[in-house]
């Protein structure tokens, strides 16, 4: 028995060292996906066309997986920061699969450094596996198993919430009425897809009046790629919509873009709309047999 007491004893003290190096090589990938992040919004932000890569998310996130990163490295609370990674991990790989599937060229995960949304799912799964490989004796006893539970459902609704939002629809217009605006726009912003470089695209897009008297859409300010192939002024009758066409250009070099068409209103609530469009132009296919 002494002997089988101390062979459990080595294999627990042999199990310390793996997962100590696991959660230093997680830490190290966070705190550099980090660190390109904040690269990145230091020159200027990266493509906006990708969902969370917004000023706002970003450091949302750089501050998420720095926070994470030193704790790792600290060496405190091991058998919580397994399950800390293990769930920042489930969340990363969920939303790395929904950009892929969306048809994302990249995920904005490490700032300015394109990387494809698949690349990052199969990092972030690996280190899944990793941790999956090093996880403490006791990690799904019956307290842990009700955390993971708990921590599984926050996951999934997070995920959910992060799809709404990308995809946004029914969201925004939930939005829209709680903030009490005048206007909402459907969809908030419009995903163009792929296009060849010049190429101009028609986009409809339909204008909710919130209020209860009629209102005007009555001029605009042009962004650089967006015009407005409706004439103006607009009349939106009180609680009613009107479609509106939005002629898009892609730019000439290929890339993921975004833009912007503001249009004025004759309401004092909400003077200005915008209007978003983003997209991905691409070099037209060779015409050379």
């Amino acid at each position: 028995m002494a002997a089988d007491l101390s062979l459990v004893e080595r294999l627990q003290q042999d199990a310390i060292p793996k997962s100590r190096g696991v959660l230093v090589a997680v830490a190290t990938l966070l705190l550099c996906a980090a660190s390109l992040k904040a690269y990145g919004l230091w020159r200027g932000g990266t493509s906006s066309a990708v969902p969370f890569s917004s000023p706002h998310w970003q450091l949302a996130i750089i501050e998420l997986e720095a926070a994470l990163g030193l704790w790792f490295i600290s060496g405190r609370g091991e058998r919580a920061a397994w399950h800390a990674a293990s769930l920042a991990f489930v969340a990363f790989a969920g939303v790395s699969a929904f950009l892929a599937l969306s048809g994302y060229r990249t995920c904005a995960c490490f700032g300015p450094v394109q990387v494809n949304p698949w690349l990052t799912f199969a990092i972030d799964a690996a280190a899944l596996a990793a941790l999956w490989r090093v996880r403490p004796q006791g990690a799904f006893g019956s307290n842990s198993r009700r955390a993971i539970l708990l921590g599984g459902c926050a996951v999934a609704v997070a995920l959910i919430g992060a799809q709404m939002l990308a995809v946004d629809g029914a969201l925004s217009t939930a939005v829209s009425r709680w903030r009490g605006d005048s206007f909402s726009v459907e969809p908030r912003v419009s995903h163009l897809g792929e296009g060849n470089s010049g190429e101009w695209r028609s986009v409809p897009v339909r204008i909710h009046n919130r209020r209860g008297v009629p209102l005007r859409i009555v001029g605009l300010k042009v962004g650089c790629l967006v015009e407005l192939g409706t004439e103006l002024p607009v009349a939106v009758h009180a609680g009613s919509s009107v479609d509106i066409v939005l002629m898009c250009k892609f730019p000439a070099m290929p890339q993921d873009f975004s833009a912007t068409l503001t249009l004025f209103t004759d309401d004092e609530r909400q003077f200005e709309l915008p209007v978003n469009v983003v997209g991905t132009s691409v070099e037209p296919p060779s015409l050379d047999p």
